[in-house]
């Protein structure tokens, strides 16, 4: 079996998602409400393409001005104006209806000027359903603008909007011809707002299930954080396999003795009792004990933060600020009040695979 040509997206965490990336020559139809970020998303992929992976593109405008554009994308830190100069992107606003047009022939100027740049990636922002009562046919209009695509085997990013939240009242007949889609959302939860990403089909390749969260971040773009619950790979189950030879001691005079040595390695211990019980200086004694023993450790506080725990160390005599100077100890602090699942424990693995803790 041919190896598959995968079109990385560059944005963070969703390449993961893609299982690599997106088979070149795909329509991607990015669905969602008003301020959903498929503007952002879109936008982020022709730039990483031109920036990241020497993929340049084009991006086509129908309701935001090209100066309004370069600027809004600034405060990702991306200089659109500077891959326009260096020819390596081309921003261009024109009309849905000429647009369509366009495709459609086969000397469109609009094509000529991707293929004077050598355009491998395209993004329409702000595409809207072609209106029942005007008796057309979205679906074949659709199907005549992925032609034009195709044709110049353009990796096409195309945003659609809905003005339903529902996914279910969002059908539109362009999802069935769309080669790969993705659909945004923002969640209302609690006082809170969610945004989350779902890979709706994707054809020619594998994708994660299910709904991911996601941010949009100042100075970066979007940060994809793949669901907690989705499968783990083959070789992380492996790794969490543990040796029943071996054992990490505890640092509490007398645990030992009474778990035969110390807890499993690569084994899971749950700690459980009411509040005053002593939880967290069994955590802080087996924290200083793998520093004592130059093992690196891992803390995660969700409760107290960073200067409180180091003052209820040091009042059982743990100089925790000491194994954090040394590096042997990762004091991490993630305020309960907006807390994110898939968030979290994607910047857990980040902070685990970079410090490489023994204890946690």
């Amino acid at each position: 079996m041919p190896d598959l040509d995968l079109v990385k997206t560059g944005l963070k965490g969703l390449d993961e998602i893609l299982f690599g990336g997106i088979p070149r020559g795909n329509i991607v139809l990015v669905a969602g409400t008003a301020g959903t970020g498929k503007t952002t998303l879109g936008v982020e992929f022709v730039y990483r393409g031109a920036r990241q992976f020497n993929e340049p593109g084009v991006i086509v405008l129908f309701e935001v001005a090209s100066d309004r554009l370069i600027r809004d994308a600034a405060l990702f830190g991306w200089d659109l104006g500077e891959l326009e100069r260096d020819g390596r992107l081309k921003v261009i606003f024109t009309t849905r209806q000429l647009f369509q047009q366009e495709l459609q022939q086969a000397d469109s100027p609009l094509l000529a000027e991707a293929a004077e740049i050598g355009a491998r990636r395209i993004f329409v922002d702000g595409l809207v359903r072609l209106p029942e009562s005007t008796g057309g046919d979205s679906r074949d209009a659709f199907h005549l603008l992925a032609e034009g695509l195709h044709r110049e085997n353009l990796t096409a990013m195309l945003a659609l909007e809905s003005t339903f939240a529902d996914p279910a009242a969002a059908r539109a007949p362009e999802e069935f011809v769309a080669d790969t889609i993705v659909r945004l959302s923002v969640e209302p939860v609690q006082r809170a707002v969610l945004r989350s990403l779902e890979v709706v089909k994707s054809r020619g390749h594998d994708y994660a299930l299910g709904r991911h969260s996601f941010r949009i971040v100042n100075g970066q773009g979007l940060e994809v954080y793949r669901r907690v619950q989705a499968p783990r790979s083959l070789q992380r189950e492996r790794g969490a396999a543990f040796d029943p030879t071996s054992r990490v001691a505890t640092g509490i005079p007398g645990l030992d003795g009474l778990v035969n040595g110390g807890y499993f390695v690569a084994s899971t211990t749950l700690v459980v009792g009411i509040s005053g019980a002593g939880k967290s200086v069994m955590a802080l004694q087996f924290i200083a004990e793998g520093a004592r023993r130059g093992e690196k450790s891992l803390m995660v506080t969700l409760d107290e933060p960073p200067a409180q725990v180091l003052r209820n160390a040091h009042s059982i005599g743990i100089d925790l600020q000491s194994a954090i100077d040394r590096g042997l100890v990762h004091l991490w602090y993630e305020p309960p009040q907006e807390f994110e699942i898939d968030r979290h424990f994607a910047q857990i693995e980040a902070i685990v695979e970079d410090f490489k803790p023994r204890r946690a």
